[in-house]
């Protein structure tokens, strides 16, 4: 088990390359700037268990198919936590559990992607990512349905979603 963070000041987990926490750590001045592929992933797999709290992550997912936070089996619980710029995913909750709680996921590629094992998401704000809020790629039959209610998703009328939303 590890657990990252706590109370007080939230832990930053962040590129070198981004000198707004902790200066220039890499000391080149302004010679480079943070993007959203700076870095892979948090890898959480099976038999592990990873409890986040109060952190906040940035600039991680560094292909298509990692999260900034990706759980291959293990158990994940991620609570008031921030989870931003990612330049694939925030979660991916591959396989194994996963908890999802009061955390702001925006401005990343797709904030959830659920794919298998479990998702319970309470009282979170999903917001402002450029393709999905979250998406479900899970193929089981019955397919799984996700309960996100009490979710923020940037529109008081909920996610957008075609045809069902067009407003959201």
């Amino acid at each position: 088990t590890i657990n990252i963070g706590g109370d007080g000041e939230p832990v930053v987990i962040t590129t070198i390359n981004d000198d707004s926490f902790g200066g220039d750590s890499n000391g080149d001045g302004s010679a480079t700037t943070p993007s959203k592929l700076d870095w892979c992933t948090i890898g959480l797999h099976t038999n592990a268990t990873l409890n986040i709290k109060n952190t906040h992550i940035y600039y991680g997912g560094c292909t298509p198919v990692y999260g900034q936070l990706h759980n291959f089996g293990g158990t994940l619980t991620v609570e008031d936590y921030l989870l931003t710029k990612s330049g694939a995913m925030g979660l991916m909750a591959g396989l194994g559990t996963n908890t999802l709680r009061n955390t702001e996921v925006t401005d990343n590629v797709i904030g959830v992607r659920y794919h298998r094992g479990t998702l319970t998401m309470e009282g979170n704000s999903i917001h402002d990512n450029t393709q999905y809020g979250m998406v479900n790629t899970n193929t089981a039959s019955p397919r799984v349905v996700i309960d996100a209610r009490n979710t923020w998703w940037g529109d008081a009328t909920g996610p957008l979603h075609t045809p069902e939303n067009l407003l959201g």
